[in-house]
């Protein structure tokens, strides 16, 4: 089985943009060959490009999106009019891997479910930093190409704009577009398994559903209606994905969210169990001790103390 280059980056490392902005090639212009030094992005609106790296042909569409290597000679092949996005950045925990396909899947997976289990109040774990950038990939939903456009203009506006933070922003925007990337290569091998595509789509349905109704009462039944399939069919896949039941996950959410009300409010025990979905007070008490390990008053004591 052949294996195809990825680029495993840390998305706690902003891109240095050197430069970013829209190209128009027309005939008889052909691409200058060229050894960069430094990581290239094109992404193509209109028309075509051929292009040649490391005697390897690429053959740009619409769609298309490509690295182009630091330590690589790439040129054009063909004079073509062509319309596209550039980037031109460094980014220093940006590795290069050739991968096979079954690896690229189990690393992008690995990545993805770590991600889902993580803490979003906690620390940054190492692994759920990371993602894997195709070399090359094909935006082939209109409505993903439109929100990839739409990150590269906004870069593209911060960076001419020279108003202060604007190098940050626009490497933000990058920042962005390059997960985004990451994510679609992800969707695409996960509708390529059989069954697999309908299931994450579920958990991630499920997810935020939870994390944005968390107030509301919620019940094994209530999610069935909703989501029109069985609850322990659903709480399977929600916990293959997530080592966490469905209610668990709840829990998690309900939690986080009483402690920033702690936090950040005045409000009485009562209402801030109110405020979480769990509007018995007793019960919310007892979950909360359960969970955070000491009762909401004496948490309410201690943030107080600190603060």
């Amino acid at each position: 089985m052949n294996e195809k280059q990825f680029y495993e980056y840390n998305t706690r490392l902003l891109p240095e943009i050197r430069l970013i902005g829209e190209e128009h090639l027309t005939p008889p212009t052909v691409h200058k060959r060229r050894k960069p030094g430094e990581y290239i992005i094109y992404v193509i609106l209109d028309g075509t490009m051929d292009l040649e790296e490391d005697e390897v042909v690429y053959h740009l569409i619409p769609g298309d999106f490509l690295v182009l290597d630091p330590e690589k000679i790439h040129g054009g092949i063909a004079a073509s009019a062509c319309s596209y996005y550039y980037i031109h950045f460094h980014l220093p925990d940006m590795d290069r891997r050739y991968l096979k396909e079954y690896e690229v899947q189990k690393r992008m997976l690995e990545i993805r479910a770590e991600s889902l289990r993580s803490d979003p109040y906690g620390a940054q774990d190492a692994i759920v930093s990371r993602c894997l950038l195709p070399k090359y990939m094909n935006f082939a939903s209109e409505a993903l190409f439109h929100e990839l456009c739409g990150l590269i203009n906004e870069a593209i506006s911060f960076h001419r704009n020279h108003r202060e933070g604007y190098k940050a922003m626009t490497a933000c925007s990058v920042l962005q577009m390059l997960v985004l990337a990451s994510r679609q290569y992800l969707s695409f091998f996960a509708e390529e398994a059989s069954g697999t595509a309908q299931s994450l789509r579920k958990v991630y349905a499920l997810m935020d559903f939870l994390n944005v109704c968390y107030e509301e009462p919620i019940s094994g039944r209530i999610i069935e209606e909703k989501f029109g399939s069985n609850f322990d069919y659903l709480n399977r896949i929600f916990h293959r994905a997530t080592h966490k039941t469905i209610f668990q996950y709840l829990t998690d959410v309900r939690m986080a969210q009483a402690c920033e009300l702690m936090q950040t409010t005045s409000l009485r025990i009562a209402d801030i169990g109110e405020r979480v979905g769990i509007p018995d007070t007793s019960y919310f008490s007892k979950v909360f001790k359960k969970h955070i390990g000491v009762a909401p008053a004496n948490y309410s004591k201690e943030i107080s103390a600190v603060l």
